[in-house]
């Protein structure tokens, strides 16, 4: 079953539906749109938006001209916002990329996600429930939770974390530090 709307013109003499007018317009608007756009793909997705919106307003027209000049009013005014809308995101990269040429702090970053990332690969080299017990400190937990969460006494579980920053502090070296800040 096809779907379609259909108008009277010329008192009664012609019947023009939306899908003649789909065929007939659709390629031509396709053209229209993307000498502004240079970008095809997206003129068609912009006339096919505007073709709904022709759509709830079909049987309103009273001939093809007004048909037509709805779609080009509507599909320039489309095209204007899609334009800006485009503006708006091409401004916020271009702002993103001077701040990051820019930013005083971007080998800061650079050196805290590297550190991080030593860290990490220390602790992943703990064993098992050391490795445990530094995950929790460092989620927050107290050694009482940290011992209720592990099911382990108080006592074993401040051991495993004893042994766990020996080792840590003999592997990171200098950046021990910076692990302790963390667990702090």
């Amino acid at each position: 079953m096809k779907i379609d709307k259909e108008i009277i013109l010329n008192q009664g003499k012609e019947k023009y539906s939306y899908n003649q007018c789909f065929a007939e317009v659709f390629p031509i608007a396709c053209s229209f749109a993307n000498k502004f756009l240079d970008d095809l793909e997206i003129a068609k997705d912009l006339v096919q938006d505007t073709f709904v919106i022709i759509w709830d307003r079909f049987e309103s027209f009273e001939c093809k001209n007004h048909i037509k000049s709805y779609l080009y009013k509507s599909l320039r005014n489309t095209i204007i916002n899609h334009l800006k809308h485009n503006e708006v995101i091409n401004k916020y990269i271009d702002n993103k990329i001077n701040n990051l040429r820019s930013d005083p702090t971007f080998l800061d970053y650079v050196i805290e996600q590297e550190t991080h990332h030593i860290i990490y690969n220390a602790i992943e080299q703990l064993p098992e429930n050391q490795k445990r017990v530094i995950n929790l400190s460092l989620m927050g937990l107290s050694n009482e939770e940290i011992a209720a969460e592990m099911n382990i006494s108080l006592n074993t579980t401040k051991t495993h974390k004893a042994r766990a920053y020996k080792q840590l502090k003999s592997s990171l070296g200098n950046i021990y530090s910076i692990l302790l800040i963390l667990l702090k």
